[in-house]
């Protein structure tokens, strides 16, 4: 069953060197350049692209931290409380857990998963497959980081996005994904117990391991929407004694915005 996930994209800055950078001397504008570019400190400031999610954070991992007040800034969470309000942090520091958000893809290099393991699946007894499922940081894809550059130069930075998601059932070290529901999937396998089936939701990678973005689809108009559309235009430029295309790109932006 493909599914899908909302997570939040951050622009962080680093000290480390990126291809990824906001150019002072070039208007504050966001731009990507060559790995092997060697700018100055005070001309470039390096930035890293992250997706969060609002899942629960169990085991030790990245975080995006959103203060109210100050920077977001990137976090390892190593010590895991079972305190439902913070996290244990060196020091005894205690971490307000409501900050901290699960990275879950990135173009930082440094955090991506080194291996990503490929799990066998079966849609049903005695078929098999392979798909890629990730259990830490995925990649963001390349077209997605030209949008969101894109954007943000426009003044309209992406702030949530949606990646595709799948639902699995485990059971004795096998993964399936063909079935909607857990009534549907024991119905087709004989002899299982339900005790032993365990349930994953993992995000669907492509073959590179980046997630997958869906894209938005802008909104369609059918033969009969569209005639309305123009009657109730030309009611409106009959109504004005000398109308002018400002006008009429005005009424349209008001009455039928780009959602």
């Amino acid at each position: 069953m493909n599914n899908y996930i909302e997570a939040d994209v951050h622009l962080i800055a680093t000290d480390k060197p990126s291809n990824l950078t906001i150019a002072l001397h070039y208007n504050n504008r966001l731009r990507q350049v060559h790995n092997n570019y060697e700018c100055k400190k005070e001309d470039e400031l390096f930035q890293h692209l992250y997706f969060t999610d609002n899942s629960e954070i169990k085991e030790p991992c990245w975080v995006i931290m959103t203060p109210t007040i100050g920077d977001k800034k990137l976090l390892y969470i190593e010590n895991i409380l079972e305190n439902p309000k913070y996290f244990d942090m060196r020091g005894g520091y205690a971490l307000d857990r409501n900050i901290c958000k699960k990275i879950i893809a990135t173009n930082n290099s440094d955090l991506w998963d080194k291996e990503i393991n490929n799990i066998k699946l079966m849609s049903s007894p005695g078929d098999k497959g392979t798909t890629s499922i990730t259990k830490g940081i995925s990649k963001i894809l390349q077209s997605f980081i030209d949008d969101y550059i894109e954007k943000y130069n426009a003044g309209t930075p992406i702030i949530k996005v949606r990646l595709e998601n799948e639902h699995y059932f485990c059971v004795n070290g096998q993964l399936f994904n063909t079935w909607n529901d857990r009534a549907e999937f024991m119905e087709r396998i004989d002899n299982i117990d339900a005790q032993s089936i365990n349930e994953y939701d993992k995000l669907k990678l492509n073959t590179d391991g980046s997630v997958i973005v869906v894209k938005e689809q802008e909104k369609l108009y059918t033969r009969e929407e569209t005639l309305n559309i123009l009657l109730k235009a030309k009611t409106f430029m009959d109504s004005m004694s000398l109308p002018l295309k400002k006008d009429l790109i005005e009424w349209f932006n008001k009455n039928y915005p780009n959602e």
